[in-house]
């Protein structure tokens, strides 16, 4: 038995006793050199009484690649070689509140951990199955493992012997013999960065918000599916940082699972099965979506081949990816603690051996996909099959649907995009030009698409309420606007807006969201979206304060209700937005409201007596309320009596056909022609979280409106309008 030599910063010196079979031994471990004092005055304690907890050390190997059967070189250095840590029943769990599955700690049990900070030079051989994730060139790996410490008689073994068993089992699971050799009541754990693979079907829901442009005609024929899932068949590949744990609970069971590694986060690629992403009518991401969104259009009559099928699966392909790497890092989103992105109790003695070995080393190799397949598993968790909850929806943006003739024409022409919170828009070849990222053909910029979709919906709900162009009110039709944001990592300040937005939109009940917010300074993985749907009552209440009378408000009524708004969404007391009291001056100051409209540009504002001690940064916001503000009003202010005019042409018309009608056809080209000047002029804030709620007020909350928030993993709230009460936010952990 080869001895280890352990030394600590007072120079104390021990000797401890390794089997010649261990892993460590034959990577040649010699020394030990604590970094952590007392810790030799401490091994001989039991380790209850010891109070030893963690320290970090350097050790010396003379054949260190050994740890994974020399598949690649590994190093380690001297100085910094890990981590030794003890878990004891006052932590109540091995890995704290991580989410499938737990490792209770009980009265009678101790963990020690053994961690190795390593890297690996280059990819790993085949001469063995793989540590479960696949990576490509030179990346850092640690690897640790954990054994547990039963008390005998009511007394737990010394820290001497805790050390002596972790020195013995510690090894790293780098094929299948080494998992089935796993001892009884040891945790192995590989954490590093690379891609993990599953396969299967799956369902991802999408929302449909049908858009029509200022442009006529308007074809409110064309049928949609607002909410549909869309069945993918094919490979999902997770890049990013994960941790593989492979927990041997008894002499049958293994628990085995890849984690996303605490607050980081991971980019999801889908690959189409064999024959899905081939070219063929009717079995292409195009028909598949298309065909769920338009309710089975006959996509094999489009005549969409070669370079152009190509160009638009790949841009389907670039959308499906960005949406669920938003929604799979939703899903999988803990801030503190690994999450389980797939996980599975295995019953090493049972099921067919040969297939049972076969899917774990796959599984080793970075594809998790067979395990799925074995009768003698249990899943425990796989976040690929969570999609269809409610807060993951991928929205599809359709701008310029209610102008095209048909659905046929409008998917021939299109072009599909999305932005960096993962809404995804299919609009006209033009639109796309307009809001496109130059350097990437498939990527919208924010800002543009939310101005874009300001003039779409301001142009779709006057359309709900103006009647069809054959002269009847669209009773079935509706507009909807929605608002979406989604942040990696949300500040508590961001988080606090979006709460605001909540309560102004009165779905959120005052007060519900104090502790969480107060127990959070940052929230991983944050997604928020709202939504407001307009019939044909609710929209006209947008444009008339007497929809009856047809009675329009006045500039000056819109303003105020704008500026109203916007107030409420500021926090006077928020740290991180240094402008709130200045900009909460201007909104809630006639005087000086009034000064820059009679200034009517910005660059004078600093002459206006009030703000003439504003920052630059002040004015700067100060001003971007104001033209926010101003240009919706305006564009309210236009186009209420042109559509007062509409519908008066409607009533008087006596043809069959309102489109023969010359009057009635030019009062709707005068509406045409407003809509097209004030959606010129679209702001971007429009569209944000101030739009959805300043049209909301204006209506008076008739249009039903939904919210949900979803944040590490343990905050996921929906909201209706119609629950006054709903349930209140999670717990803060």
């Amino acid at each position: 038995m080869p001895d280890i030599k352990i030394t600590d910063n007072l120079s104390l010196t021990a000797d401890l006793k390794m089997n010649d079979s261990a892993a460590l031994a034959k990577a040649g471990l010699k020394d030990m050199v604590s970094h952590t004092d007392p810790f030799v005055a401490e091994l001989n304690k039991p380790l209850d009484k010891s109070g030893f907890k963690k320290a970090t050390f350097g050790a010396k190997f003379s054949s260190p690649s050994s740890l994974i059967a020399n598949a690649t070189n590994l190093v380690i250095k001297e100085d910094v070689s890990g981590v030794l840590t003890t878990y004891s029943p006052k932590d109540k769990k091995l890995f704290g509140d991580d989410f499938t599955p737990e490792v209770p700690i009980a009265a009678d049990e101790y963990w020690i951990s053994l961690e190795i900070d390593t890297s690996l030079d280059g990819n790993i051989s085949s001469t063995v199955d793989g540590i479960g994730v696949g990576w490509e060139g030179t990346t850092t790996a640690n690897f640790a493992t954990y054994t547990l410490c039963k008390a005998a008689g009511g007394k737990f073994p010394a820290l001497k012997d805790a050390l002596t068993a972790i020195l013995n089992t510690y090894a790293v699971d780098y094929n299948v013999a080494a998992v089935r050799n796993q001892p009884v009541g040891t945790v192995r754990v590989s954490d590093l960065s690379g891609g993990v693979k599953f396969s299967g079907s799956y369902s991802v829901p999408i929302s449909v918000n049908s858009l029509a442009s200022a442009s006529l005609p308007f074809n409110q024929k064309i049928a949609i599916s607002p909410d549909v899932a869309v069945k993918l068949s094919g490979e999902i590949q997770l890049t990013g940082d994960f941790v593989v744990r492979s927990h041997r609970a008894s002499g049958n069971e293994l628990r085995l699972g890849v984690y996303k590694k605490k607050g980081s986060s991971f980019k999801a690629t889908f690959t189409a099965a064999a024959g899905v992403a081939a070219n063929v009518a009717g079995k292409d991401l195009i028909s598949t979506f298309f065909g769920a969104v338009f309710k089975a259009p006959d996509i094999s009559k489009l005549g969409i081949t070669g370079s152009d099928a190509a160009a638009l699966n790949g841009a389907l392909g670039d959308c499906v990816d960005h949406s669920l790497s938003v929604s799979l890092n939703a899903t999988c989103s803990a801030a503190f603690t690994d999450e389980a992105a797939v996980a599975y109790s295995i019953n090493l003695a049972s099921g067919d051996t040969a297939k049972t070995d076969a899917a774990i080393a796959s599984a080793l190799h970075g594809d998790w996909s067979a395990l799925a397949a074995l009768p003698n598993k249990t899943l425990l968790r796989d976040i690929t099959r969570e999609t269809e909850k409610l807060e993951h929806k991928m929205v599809i943006n359709l701008l310029g649907i209610y102008n095209a003739e048909s659905v046929d024409q409008f998917v021939k022409t299109c072009t599909i995009l999305h932005d960096a919170n993962g809404q995804v828009l299919i609009t006209d070849k033009f639109t796309a030009s307009h809001v496109a990222v130059a350097a990437a053909p498939f990527l919208a910029d924010t800002e543009k698409l939310r101005s874009a979709l300001s003039e779409a919906f301001l142009a779709t709900v006057t359309y709900v309420a103006g009647g069809s162009a054959g002269g009847a009110h669209i009773k079935d039709f509706t507009a909807s606007q929605t608002y979406f944001h989604y942040q990696d990592k949300m500040s508590r300040s961001d988080m606090a807006q979006q709460v605001a937005l909540g309560k102004v939109l009165k779905l959120i009940p005052p007060g519900s969201w104090d502790s969480i917010l107060g127990a959070h300074t940052v929230f991983g993985h944050a997604r928020i979206s709202a939504a407001a749907t307009y019939d044909a009552t609710a929209a006209m209440k947008l444009f008339f304060k007497d929809p009856a009378s047809q009675t329009a408000r006045s500039h000056q009524e819109f303003e105020k209700i704008g500026r109203q708004v916007m107030a409420e969404l500021i926090d006077p007391n928020d740290m991180g937005n240094p402008t709130s009291r200045a900009r909460l001056s201007a909104l809630q100051n006639d005087a000086i409201w009034a000064a820059m409209n009679d200034k009517g540009v910005v660059t004078a504002f600093n002459t206006i007596e009030g703000l003439q001690k504003c920052s630059a940064n002040e004015l700067g916001d100060i001003g971007a309320d104001w033209t926010d503000i101003t240009w919706w009003a305006d564009a309210m202010t236009k186009v209420a009596p042109k559509l007062s005019s509409v519908l008066s042409a409607l009533k008087s018309s006596t043809a069959k056909d309102p489109t023969t009608d010359p009057n009635f056809m030019k009062t709707r080209k005068d509406l045409q022609a407003v809509l097209g000047q004030v959606t010129r002029h679209s702001r971007a804030a429009f569209a944000g979280g101030w739009g959805t709620a300043v049209m909301e007020a204006v209506c008076q909350f008739a249009a039903p409106a939904t919210m949900d928030i979803g944040a590490d993993g343990s905050i996921k709230q929906h909201y209706t309008s119609a629950s006054a009460a709903p349930a209140p936010p999670a717990k803060p952990s």
